[in-house]
């Protein structure tokens, strides 16, 4: 398909404290192909962090992917989800 992307990249972080114990950290990435602007990509990928104690954290985090001209075979969006938990020693 594409061997070479000629492209530039955005990205935007956050970081929102929803309450006393719970934060959502975002980043977003946009990466459009300089020569055709209908070309692009976008990433994202966000957690919720849920404080439970001084020592424990569970971390609720997922990824979504969109390529507007992805290569052949392959989908144009992707997403995944996963669980997990910080332990401080």
């Amino acid at each position: 398909h594409r061997l070479i992307r000629r492209q530039r990249q955005m990205c935007i972080r956050d970081s929102i404290k929803l309450y006393k114990d719970v934060v959502f950290n975002n980043t977003f990435y946009y990466q459009p192909e300089i020569k055709n602007f209908k070309d692009f990509r976008f990433y994202t990928e966000g957690e919720f962090e849920f404080k439970i104690s001084d020592k424990f954290l569970v971390i609720f985090s997922f990824d979504y992917l969109y390529d507007s001209d992805p290569p052949s075979g392959i989908k144009k969006y992707d997403f995944g989800y996963e669980t997990g938990f910080v332990i401080t020693f």
